[in-house]
Formats: C-alpha cells, sequence, structure tokens
C-alpha cells in the first residue's frame, strides 16, 4: 500500500527492514539503514540533518515516554480510570507523536487527570463488571461496539495493546544506534513466543478478565497467530475472543450479530 501511494505521488520510497532476530548484528542492520535514509533525504530535500534538533526531538521523546509509563500505571487501578475506546485513539501518538511538544505535553496532562479519578475512584463507565485487555487496532467507523461493550455490559477496556511502551530510554547522544533499538524493542514484531509472554504480562498487571482481539482483515501477518494467542491465554484460564473485521469499511460490520457474539464471551467468565 505504502509503495503505491509513492507511484501515486510520484515520490521516493524508503523500507526499512526489521530483523525478528535480535543483537548486536540486528541493531547495526537497522542503525544503518536509518542513516542511509537520512542521508537521501537531505540530497532529495536540501535540507541539513541538525544533530542538536534531533537531540531535541528524543530529549522530548524520553520525557513524553516518562508520563506514558506513568499513564500505564494508573490505568492498572481497578475500576479503570478511563475508556479504553479512548485511549485506542491515542495509537497516532506512539507511531508519529513522540519527539513533539504535543506529545509531552498529552501525556503530561492525561498522567495529571488520571491521577485525579484513581484518587476519586472515579471511572468514566459506572459500575465495572468486566476487564478486558484489547489486542490490535480498533474499527474506525462509526458504529456502536465499544457503547455496547463499555457502557451498556459495563466491560472495561483495561488496556491496550497499542499503548505498551515497549522501548527503553534513548540516547540522544547516538541518534541512529538508539532509533534502532527502539524499532527492534516492538513487541510485534518479536517472535511469537516473545510476543505471547508481553501479553500474558499485561494481562496479569491490569488483572484481565477477559481478551478481545480485533482482526482486521487486511493484517495477515497479524492474524496468523492468533491460534497461538489464544490457546495460552485458555491455558490461563482466560476467556478468548477474536472479533473479525475491517478497520474502516463498515460492508460487512452487522452490529446484531456483533453483540450476540459479544454476549456469548461475557458469559464465559467465571
Amino acid at each position: 500500500m505504502v509503495s503505491t501511494a509513492s507511484r501515486v505521488y510520484d515520490c521516493e520510497y524508503f523500507l526499512i527492514d526489521i530483523p525478528q532476530e535480535r543483537g548486536e548484528e540486528a541493531l547495526s542492520y537497522v542503525a544503518e539503514q536509518l542513516e542511509e535514509i537520512a542521508l537521501s533525504l537531505r540530497e532529495i530535500t536540501g535540507q541539513k540533518l541538525k544533530k542538536e534538533k534531533l537531540a531535541k526531538a528524543i530529549e522530548l521523546s524520553n520525557k513524553a515516554r516518562g508520563f506514558a509509563l506513568r499513564d500505564n500505571e494508573l490505568r492498572r487501578a481497578v475500576p479503570s480510570p478511563m475508556r479504553g475506546s479512548e485511549a485506542l485513539g491515542y495509537l497516532y501518538m506512539i507511531g508519529i507523536g513522540f519527539g513533539s511538544k504535543e506529545a509531552l505535553e498529552i501525556y503530561r496532562s492525561m498522567a495529571q487527570e488520571l491521577e485525579n479519578r484513581v484518587a476519586k475512584k472515579i471511572t468514566p463507565i459506572g459500575e465495572e463488571k468486566y476487564r478486558l485487555l484489547w489486542l490490535h487496532i480498533k474499527p474506525y467507523f462509526k458504529n456502536r461496539l465499544f457503547h455496547y461493550l463499555e457502557l451498556e455490559r459495563k466491560a472495561s477496556i483495561a488496556f491496550e495493546e497499542v499503548n505498551h511502551i515497549f522501548w527503553p530510554e534513548l540516547n540522544p547522544e547516538k541518534p541512529f544506534r538508539t532509533v534502532a533499538q527502539k524499532l527492534v524493542s516492538n513487541t510485534a514484531n518479536r517472535l511469537v513466543d516473545h510476543y505471547v509472554e508481553t501479553l500474558l504480562n499485561l494481562a496479569a498487571q491490569y488483572r484481565i478478565d477477559g481478551v478481545l482481539h480485533f482482526a482486521q482483515w487486511g493484517c495477515r501477518w497479524n492474524n496468523g497467530r492468533i491460534k497461538i494467542i489464544k490457546e495460552a491465554f485458555q491455558k490461563k484460564g482466560i476467556p478468548f475472543f477474536s472479533l473479525d473485521c475491517d478497520s474502516i469499511s463498515k460492508r460487512n460490520y452487522f452490529e446484531g450479530q456483533l453483540k450476540n457474539q459479544i454476549d456469548s464471551f461475557l458469559d464465559m467468565f467465571v
């Protein structure tokens, strides 16, 4: 899809190859790619990459990361102080926001708000009956899925895979290498055994009752490991539900059928 966009807009297409293996060789391999891309962008744009600006972006990223970790810690509270349907909207922050002043302020403000809610035991869904771990992304078209799940069935999405902070603090002195470290640390790119271990740890931290996996049809690489993930949670006695849907098209979204599936899923909880 990205390569098609580059043809449509007649612009350069860059691909970063991130191996599943970890270690010095993999880290150097990714860092070299990043440096080569930076040099190519300099030639294309005629703009020189300034190390002081790059270091400032990394500094802002580290500060935002600190508040994001605090936010995630506060969200372990029972009842949940934040609607997961809202938190899923912060995917763009994880993808492109870190390194900006805006991201720092957003995560700082969120920490202040969550601290207040936790102290007063405020929950936006009212009585919390179930706590869910949401895997993958969400449907972005207009729907009543979250209204039914959170407000009617009182199933709180206590945490979402996309908001997991998986990378260590970055080093502004070695920008390419430290960003490479962030990329190779991505849990979603790891071997399935490590990925499953991370999900099980999140389930324990957030006192999860059940797992809801949004199986976006276009993400075949992600859907291919659903069976392995499901079996891992079943061994722990945690119900698992795979919601097959598209994230942007509602042509195959049938609300009545989906409600019945959600009801059957929640009925599995002990």
